[in-house]
């Protein structure tokens, strides 16, 4: 019996089968064409020989580039020997590059498509444009080939990609060879290091300090977080954090593109100096907020009076601890509610602790006794029934102290 045709809107593994229909009045059984590596159909695209589907296949990923690797090619594509053509020199390095990936986008291509041609490829993955096009929006002091060459280099440029076509070979992306070499990838690695500048491993330490500053400060916020002034701390290290790694980065490429390492700029150290300094200030900053929030869970109002603008401490309070405790006390005072007894207004604290310690050197304990108070905003509030009504509970502890 005949197999039905697929359905369009089907997605298809490495392995399956499409069918080609005979159009003229005698009947044919249906030829079946294996599709190697073929990951789903193209709707509206066939292939211009046989009109067949024309299904996109798995690719092979790109080869990660760093920033050195990119600046090695950025040299090779600015610079030409005095017997060549600048242009020429430029496009055939720009080539050489683009080689590999493209060869084995093809053979994919091939294995998943049988019988496709060329201008089915350019179809499906867009046609030979200028080779720089991939490199001068990453890759430094590299210039844009002029226009009046432009047409020569697209030339030159599709007969690359045409010869490219006819020596692919149909295997698809799961028999290649994997573009990436581990091993070559770990011997540069490794010459990278053994030769790298102690300015540059520096600046490279320094960068990843702050940016890993940055992840843990966040990390570790919690319920600071809630905080207006711990967001706005954490935003500020986060900005002069991306200033101060783009710079860094910035000077890199530019000793690396020259093979030079110079003083470095103002602006560079200036940077990282305020990144240095917002680290500082974030972490201070969430200490505070999150030392207040441990004795007052779930107090974000009073955490942002007491750490805020209007009641921020100041270095001269942090010196002298007890105008910085005055403060905390009266702003805690402030924010009690009043009992009124008469004409005398007094504070109804939440808690009460006391600690009594015996005068026998001998035998020295301490009896601890709290006294909590549930229900104060109730009981204050219009009709609440005042210090009557408040609902207490004692904890007393006895232990036994040291020696003084």
């Amino acid at each position: 019996p005949n197999s039905p045709t697929p359905n369009s809107d089907d997605f298809f593994d490495t392995m399956e089968q499409s069918f080609s229909c005979n159009t003229s009045s005698t009947p044919h059984p249906p030829i079946a064409t294996v599709r190697r590596g073929a990951r789903c159909p193209v709707m509206t695209f066939t292939l211009s020989r046989t009109g067949d589907q024309l299904y996109a296949p798995y690719l092979r990923r790109p080869t990660l580039l760093t920033t050195d690797i990119k600046i090695q090619r950025s040299s090779l594509l600015s610079e030409h020997p005095d017997d060549a053509s600048d242009t020429h020199h430029r496009v055939h390095m720009a080539h050489r590059f683009q080689k590999p990936k493209l060869l084995s986008d093809m053979s994919s291509f091939k294995a998943a498509n049988p019988g496709a041609a060329f201008e089915d490829f350019t179809a499906w993955y867009g046609p030979p444009g200028s080779p720089f096009e991939d490199f001068d929006d990453d890759y430094h002091n590299l210039e844009r080939t002029p226009d009046k060459e432009g047409d020569a280099v697209l030339r030159t440029t599709r007969e690359f990609w045409e010869a490219t076509w006819e020596s692919a070979p149909p295997v698809p992306a799961e028999d290649q060879t994997p573009l990436f070499d581990g091993a070559l990838e770990v011997e540069r690695a490794t010459d990278y290091l053994e030769t790298l500048h102690p300015a540059h491993l520096m600046s490279q330490m320094l960068a990843v300090h702050l940016s890993t500053a940055n992840f843990v400060l966040d990390a570790t916020a919690g319920p600071a977080k809630r905080l207006a002034l711990v967001r706005v701390a954490m935003e500020s290290l986060r900005a002069k954090t991306e200033d101060a790694c783009a710079l860094l980065e910035e000077e890199f490429c530019r000793e690396l593109a020259e093979d030079a390492v110079g003083p470095g700029s103002e602006a560079c150290f200036g940077a990282c100096e305020a990144a240095c300094d917002a680290v500082a200030a974030a972490e201070t900053t969430l200490a505070r907020a999150t030392s207040v929030l441990h004795k007052m869970p779930g107090r974000t109002d009073v955490a942002e009076a007491l750490l805020g603008e209007d009641g921020a401490w100041t270095a001269e309070e942090e010196e002298d601890g007890r105008d910085g405790r005055r403060r905390l006390f009266e702003m805690l005072a402030a924010r009690q509610p009043l009992a009124k007894q008469g004409s005398a207004a007094g504070i109804v604290p939440e808690r009460k602790e006391y600690v009594v310690q015996n005068s026998d050197p001998k035998v020295p304990c301490q009896l601890l006794a709290q006294i909590i108070h549930h229900n104060v905003d109730e009981c204050f509030q219009e009709g609440g029934g005042g210090s009557m009504a408040l609902q207490r509970s004692i904890m007393l502890a006895m232990k036994k102290s040291s020696r003084g």
